[in-house]
Formats: C-alpha cells, structure tokens, sequence
C-alpha cells in the first residue's frame, strides 16, 4: 500500500489517535508512518487485517512491478 491516513482528535484532555489503513515499513516513496510522534493517545484504533500475512520482499515486488510495466507496454 503506498500512502494511507491517521487522524489524531482531541477534545479537552482526551486524545484519540485512528490509524486504520497505514503502512509502517519504510517504502522506496515513502517514509514510514510515524505512530511515535504522538504521545500516549487515551486510545489507538487500528486494525490487524494484514497481522498474519507473509508479505513478499522488496526485491520480488519491484520484479513484479517491472514485470507488470514491460508486459502493459508491449
């Protein structure tokens, strides 16, 4: 996934982070998401949907990728 979104809601003393769909492995484009810069939310959201899925490496995804664009050109 390249991107993704985390909102931080406050109101008063209460803090909210929502951090759902973000990616935090370091991406050739993208930084990772930085969960740190807040300090102690009273409560995170997220998910665990991809918890326990292998992902490819770097390497395989970038063969892949260039495989997609040589094979849509032709």
């Amino acid at each position: 996934m390249i991107g993704g979104a985390l909102w931080h809601i406050t109101k008063d003393t209460d803090s909210v982070v929502y951090a759902v769909d973000y990616n935090h492995v370091r991406e050739s484009l993208l930084a990772p998401c930085a969960l740190q810069a807040f300090s102690r939310p009273g409560l995170l959201i997220t998910s665990a949907r991809n918890a326990l899925g292998t992902h490819p490496t770097r390497r395989e995804r970038d063969r892949e990728l260039l495989e997609t664009i040589v094979g849509t050109l032709r």
